[in-house]
């Protein structure tokens, strides 16, 4: 989509704001994307978790209710400044 915005008259910035949820792709990118930033670490932790619980009785199959407090990385494809939330995972 970044690619092909200046064929409909866009640009990045100016006419288009665009936010990413990869933020490992979305840093690489020109420009910058904006981006949710997913604790990982505590994503695979709970995944984990779930595994080991499903394998220890298959027959359960709890609800799960996970709050993973995904940050924001505010760059330039929303007009926005270099600024990133803080994150103690990464």
């Amino acid at each position: 989509m970044v690619e092909r915005a200046p064929d409909r008259g866009l640009t990045v910035r100016g006419g288009l704001a665009v936010v990413s949820y990869d933020d490992e792709v979305a840093a690489a990118s020109g420009p910058p994307l904006t981006a949710v930033r997913t604790q990982r670490r505590r994503l695979g932790s709970q995944a984990a978790e779930t595994v080991l619980a499903r394998m220890a009785d298959p027959t359960k199959r709890p609800t799960h209710c996970l709050e993973l407090w995904p940050t924001l990385a505010v760059r330039a494809s929303c007009g926005g400044e270099e600024r990133a939330s803080s994150s103690s995972d990464g």
